[in-house]
């Protein structure tokens, strides 16, 4: 997403962690903290709590994660990075944030920053056309299954 970044390394951080299934390329991604880290805490925790941040996630990282995956060529991930937050928010609506397997809305709601669904979809609205004239499944991921690939 920084558009100083070198190459190699942008490269490295998509291929390392963002799509990574057992990190960061989760049902319904980008979680706020790696799935492997050990403070990772996906949804509700039933009060406020220190790990606020520590694995839900939350849709202001999408486009500038977006942004970074089509600048290096990863047009398939961004396509269905844009998908994945397009099925949450229509799933589960505009929340504040989401679990990132269930993809169940938690937070407040209505939150509008989950209208990001809408412009990441804009970004890669090309090819979302081209993928779904090929049957690209815009269906959530099956129980228990680490990505979409």
């Amino acid at each position: 997403m920084l558009e100083d970044l070198p190459e190699d390394i942008g490269r490295r951080l998509a291929e390392e962690h963002l799509l990574d299934p057992r990190r960061y390329w989760l049902p319904f991604p980008v979680p706020s903290t790696a799935a492997d880290e050990p403070a990772f805490r996906p949804g509700r925790l039933g009060r406020v709590a220190p790990r606020y941040w520590r694995g839900p996630t939350w849709l202001f990282s999408t486009v500038p994660l977006l942004s970074g995956l089509l600048r290096l060529g990863y047009g398939d991930a961004a396509t269905e990075l844009a998908l994945r937050t397009a099925h949450l928010v229509r799933r589960s609506g505009f929340r504040e944030y989401y679990n990132p397997f269930t993809g169940e809305g938690l937070g407040a709601a209505p939150f509008g920053t989950s209208a990001v669904a809408l412009d990441a979809l804009e970004r890669v609205a090309p090819a979302v056309a081209a993928e779904s004239r090929h049957g690209l499944s815009t269906a959530p991921p099956p129980p228990g299954h680490e990505g979409w690939g």
